[in-house]
């Protein structure tokens, strides 16, 4: 069927909400700069900008979702860790490694 092959003007909508939507927490995301990260996003939708079949589009864009939620939790966590060790100098001093190896890692 013909429509298994075309990209919707839903999909161009759910990409175009997605794509605002990485702009906008790229703006929080910690250990790059801004500009950095929306510089990986912007390559990746360019990678991906030759996709046809709307069942490639829509993996696309559920991994896309799945990526904005952990960067979400990515910038809960780093907004915790920084008031745990504003109020808490001792506990930074134990995690500071751990946890710059996390972030190192993604």
């Amino acid at each position: 069927p013909a429509c298994h092959h075309t990209v919707t003007m839903s999909q161009k909508k759910q990409v175009a909400h997605l794509f605002k939507n990485l702009m906008h927490i790229a703006q929080e995301y910690p250990g790059k700069e801004p500009s950095q990260v929306r510089h990986l996003i912007k390559n990746a939708f360019r990678k991906n900008s030759n996709l046809q079949k709307t069942e490639e589009i829509e993996e696309a864009i559920k991994k896309g979702w799945y990526i904005v939620d952990q960067m979400e939790r990515l910038i809960s966590f780093a907004k915790y860790r920084h008031l745990r060790r504003k109020y808490d100098p001792s506990w930074a001093e134990g995690h500071e490694k751990q946890i710059k190896d996390i972030l190192e890692n993604l």
